[in-house]
């Protein structure tokens, strides 16, 4: 079986920063930079007005080349926004927060993760003002820190997000108070994938952050467990959320 795995960190080509605007070329794409964060883009065929808008959050130690590199796999019509992490750990390795224990449970910087949430929630509405993407399908996908991420966001800001992708991922008990069961949660999408071998982020972490979306109402859930995998996206994973974003239609509601 053919694995993606998540590098640690991935070279990126050298610079130079101009504010704002283009930074450096790399495969023909462009990173770019808007909300604090930088970013590359790939744009549908037919355009970016009115596509369905995927925006890929990595993880720990990575960059937004990583992710990025999982673009094929996705459905033709969507446009792929992947964000580069803000706090730098050494040149191309990025990091959203700074990790740390509480009470025994792993957790984050809250003012990192914060931080981190409230650029990505402005660049996200940045772009979609920009691009005329489609309001109504609008997904967060993270690995890792980015998928810890995605429940920062998307669970903050339920009528933004019409699902979020958490691949390897958890709740953390930090956001939990500022959670509470609502219609726009209700209606949220979430895919999950994790695997049974994950020593990084144990599957049992997963799987109470399951429930916890239960008690919250969050009932529109994918949680898919594979057999062997450990702190990666194998083919199967991939597979699945593709599956989920091509199939996730609002006349499918």
């Amino acid at each position: 079986m053919k694995f993606h795995r998540i590098a640690s960190a991935v070279s990126l080509c050298c610079a130079l920063l101009v504010s704002g605007t283009v930074l450096a070329q790399d495969a023909g794409d462009t990173l770019m930079s808007d909300a604090g964060l930088f970013y590359r883009m790939h744009l549908p065929a037919q355009g970016s007005g009115g596509a369905p808008v995927v925006f890929l959050l990595h993880g720990m130690g990575s960059n937004e080349l990583d992710l990025m590199s999982l673009d094929s796999a996705f459905p033709d019509k969507y446009a792929v926004v992947s964000v580069r992490a803000p706090y730098e750990l050494q040149p191309g390795s990025y990091e959203w927060y700074q990790s740390k224990v509480v009470d025994g449970t792993m957790d984050g910087d809250t003012a990192q993760l914060d931080g981190s949430a409230q650029s990505i929630n402005q660049l996200v509405a940045d772009l979609l003002r920009r691009y005329g993407f489609d309001r109504t399908r609008v997904y967060l996908v993270g690995f890792s820190q980015g998928a810890v991420m995605t429940y920062e966001v998307g669970l903050v800001h339920p009528g933004t997000y019409r699902g979020i992708g958490v691949m390897s991922g958890d709740l953390y008990g930090s956001l939990e108070p500022k959670l509470h069961p609502s219609m726009p949660l209700m209606k949220m999408k979430v895919f999950i994938s994790h695997g049974d071998a994950d020593q990084r982020i144990p599957v049992q972490l997963a799987e109470q952050s399951y429930g916890k979306l239960l008690r919250l109402g969050v009932r529109r859930t994918e949680f898919h467990v594979y057999p062997g995998m450990g702190h990666e996206i194998n083919s199967a994973a991939l597979d699945d959320l593709a599956h989920w974003l091509k199939f996730d239609t609002p006349d499918a509601d």
